[in-house]
């Protein structure tokens, strides 16, 4: 029941890095919108924040609006 999204990595300097990962996106980002995504124990903490988020499977969540980039 969670929209999956695909994000296009980009390096400092805002150039593809041709990596594209899959992610969760509970804050309805659109497409083209730059995003900050979390990975790992910060991606469960994006979807429930605690300790008790040990049973979430999650690699990638989106955490983040990046308002003006681009």
């Amino acid at each position: 029941g969670r929209k999956l999204v695909l994000v296009a990595e980009r390096d400092a300097a805002g150039h593809a890095s041709g990596r594209v990962v899959v992610a969760i996106d509970t804050l309805d980002a659109r497409s083209g919108q730059d995003v900050t995504v979390a990975f790992g124990s910060g991606a469960r903490n994006v979807l429930k924040p605690g300790p008790e988020n040990r049973d979430l499977l999650c690699d990638a969540a989106v955490a983040m609006i990046v308002e003006g980039a681009g």
